[in-house]
């Protein structure tokens, strides 16, 4: 017994004396950082319908083949976030609310600023709580004055924008914006435009510390007979507004105050007849190196357009002549193009399962991702 004893010990105090030699240094944990913002990035707003205080910005290269290889990673928004990318891709904005007991309490209202090399948060700047409170709208936070401001949309139901400065990272003022809608921020200068309810177009200026200094209206179209989208872009320096009903409303930015172009619709009269119409959520999107216009386009009625997209239509801004449909492998609720030279176009799926690329100029599907989001819904590109 005492010799199985003295073993016993033995082989303890051996294995003992094994496993602190064998002991290894704490691993240190670190963060890749990640390149600067390649053209063919996308930043892809997630609403998460079904835990929406846990809204999320997730990051995915649109070259990668599969969604492994395509997630760079996700940035946490909170609340049905607004969100905007610099002008340089260098950060990422997310105007936020949040809640002292998280669904209900005190509100606080901020703009989170995020480094896009390593995602994580590296500023906030407390605005007012009366930010625009709904789903991801493309205009309901933009970069104006070559990207040293931001302008927050705000509903109380009163609107309103808040001027943020980003060079000195601090709320400025806020501009009363009565009947009107968002935020288009002109090609120069802290100048901006708004879509208003009764079918004007107001332009507003304003200085270094966020106040007003001029305030311009015109009539862009007749509100009684006609509907526009609220979601515009840019090709060059021109904003192109579609209609409910397909008409095309050009506005060039150009000089100080825009000029509003000649009307041109998307669809002829057979294909009207037919029954096509634009729609979707994010249902435009513009590559000014070729001068093209994307349209999402599906067969519907009055009142359909928020109906998803089974086709891509492109056109020339320069003559209004579709030069390319391009029917997509799912039905799409939002589209984004990228502004390189050998652009991609983006599609988010109209379930929601994920993403589809497609080479913008052939229409050719490239590839698809799926599962990297809940409720994907808004793309913003570098």
């Amino acid at each position: 017994m005492k010799s199985r004893t003295r073993l016993a010990l033995l082989m303890a105090g051996v294995l003992t004396a094994g496993l602190a030699n064998a002991q290894l240094e704490p691993e240190q944990l670190s963060v890749e950082e990640l390149p600067d913002a390649s053209p063919h990035w996308v930043f892809v707003g997630d609403v998460s319908f079904f835990h929406m205080p846990d809204s999320k910005v997730v990051l995915l290269n649109g070259d990668a083949e599969t969604t492994n290889e395509a997630y760079l990673g996700m940035m946490s928004t909170g609340y049905n976030p607004a969100i905007e990318v610099a002008p340089d891709g260098s950060e990422l904005y997310s105007a936020e609310t949040y809640y002292s007991r998280g669904t209900r309490g005190d509100r606080e209202d901020i703009v989170t600023i995020f480094d896009t090399h390593t995602l994580k948060p590296v500023g906030e700047i407390d605005i007012p709580e009366k930010r625009h409170f709904s789903l991801l709208q493309p205009y309901g936070l933009v970069t104006a004055n070559g990207g040293s401001d931001l302008l927050v949309f705000n509903v109380t139901p009163a609107t309103s924008v808040s001027v943020v400065s980003l060079e000195d990272r601090k709320y400025l003022n806020e501009i009363p914006l009565p009947g009107c809608a968002f935020m288009y921020p002109a090609p120069e200068g802290r100048r901006f435009g708004s879509l208003c309810a009764d079918g004007s177009f107001v332009v507003v200026d304003y200085d270094g510390d966020g106040k007003e200094t001029d305030r311009n209206r015109m009539q862009l179209f007749d509100a009684g007979t006609s509907h526009l989208f609220e979601k515009p872009v840019y090709v060059d320096d021109t904003l192109y507004f579609v209609s409910h009903e397909g008409t095309v409303h050009p506005v060039n930015w150009s000089g100080k105050m825009p000029e509003f172009g000649d009307t041109w619709q998307l669809a002829s009269d057979s294909e009207r007849k037919a029954g096509w119409l634009p729609g979707g959520w994010q249902m435009e999107a513009g590559h000014s190196g070729s001068d093209s216009l994307y349209v999402l386009m599906h067969k519907g009625g009055e009142n359909t357009h928020k109906d998803p997209g089974t086709e891509v239509w492109v056109y020339d801004t320069g003559s209004g002549d579709r030069s390319q449909r391009i029917e997509l492998k799912n039905a799409a609720v939002s589209i984004q193009t990228t502004a390189d030279d050998e652009p991609l176009l983006f599609a988010l799926r109209a379930d929601f399962s994920g993403m589809d690329v497609y080479d913008a100029q052939s229409g050719e599907y490239l590839h698809g991702y799926d599962g990297f989001a809940d409720t994907p819904f808004l793309m913003r590109r570098p």
